[in-house]
This record gives structure tokens, C-alpha cells and sequence, in this order.
């Protein structure tokens, strides 16, 4: 079956849209994405470094302020420390202002699931 241009950037679409939960505004400042939103209410156990990297720093970075974001970060990173203490060595300040610089975006959770099984 021939698909026409249309047809590949409706099912690019659909495909993004199954991707991505949350509200459905065009602003990026209150588009949220519900997994991640629940994900910055509660501290972890493990895999904080990843997350901050690859999930956390990037989704924020494209929503808020970076004056912000630095303060959701560091807020977050206290509740992981009152779960498991962090790491003496562990820079919270240097973690997550490299985090916000990874602008390549964030995992989807279907990724994060295959890739990153222990998270």
C-alpha cells in the first residue's frame, strides 16, 4: 500500500501522541508528562544519577526557568537523600547543572523500560 506524505506524518503523530501522557496544552512550559511529574513527588532508592540525567535535568530544562529547575532538582535529590543517604562524594550542585545541559531530550517511559530495567 502507497502511503502519501500525509499519511506517514499522521501515523508520526499518533505515534508521538501514544508516547507522551499528560495534559494536552501546546505550551511546553505546561505541557507534563504524569510518570515524570509522580517521578519528582517521591524519592528513589537507586539509579538517581541516571535518572537526573536522562530523565529528570532534560524534562525540565525545556519546562522551566533554570533558577527553577535547579530548585526542583535539588529538592528531589533531598527526598532520594531521606530515602538512602547520597553519596559523600556526590556534587548535587555539578550533578544537576549537567543534567539541564543534556538537551537531547528525555527517555519515553516505553525506552526507559527496555533499556534501563533497573530503574
Amino acid at each position: 500500500m502507497a502511503y502519501s506524505r500525509g499519511d506517514k506524518s499522521k501515523n508520526y503523530d499518533k505515534k508521538r501522541k501514544k508516547n507522551f501522557q499528560g495534559n494536552n496544552n501546546n505550551s511546553s512550559d505546561n505541557f507534563q508528562i504524569n510518570w515524570i511529574e509522580n517521578l519528582l513527588q517521591r524519592g528513589i532508592l537507586g539509579g538517581r544519577k541516571e535518572v537526573l540525567r536522562l530523565i529528570l535535568g532534560p524534562y525540565l530544562s525545556k519546562r522551566k526557568s533554570h533558577v527553577d529547575a535547579v530548585v526542583i532538582l535539588q529538592r528531589w535529590l533531598d527526598k532520594c537523600n531521606e530515602v538512602k543517604q547520597l553519596d559523600r562524594n556526590f556534587n548535587s550542585k555539578q550533578r544537576i547543572e549537567l543534567s539541564l545541559k543534556n538537551n537531547k531530550g528525555f527517555l519515553i517511559l516505553e525506552n526507559l523500560k527496555t533499556k534501563y530495567r533497573p530503574l
